[in-house]
C-alpha cells in the first residue's frame, strides 16, 4: 500500500520477463487485493497497460481483475 492515497503498487517479475508495476488504485479495490493475497502468491491479473514515469505499467479497474491462477 502506499504511504499517501491507500493506493496499492505490486511488482511483478518473473525469471524470464523485467519486473512490471501493477497499479490499483483505491476506488478500485486496493485494499481488498491487499488483504486477500499474500506475498509469493500467483495471481492472475487483468488490467490496462499504460505509462507513468516513462515506464509501462498495467492499471487494474476493479479488485475482481485480481484473481489466483
Amino acid at each position: 500500500m502506499t504511504a499517501k492515497g491507500d493506493n496499492l503498487i505490486l511488482s511483478i517479475s518473473n525469471i524470464n520477463v523485467k519486473a512490471v508495476n501493477v497499479f490499483i488504485s483505491k476506488d478500485n479495490g486496493a485494499k481488498e487485493v491487499y488483504d486477500t493475497f499474500k506475498i509469493g502468491e500467483k495471481v492472475r491479473i487483468k488490467g490496462k497497460v499504460a505509462e507513468y514515469n516513462y515506464a509501462r505499467e498495467i492499471v487494474v479497474e476493479s479488485a475482481s481483475d485480481v484473481t489466483n491462477q
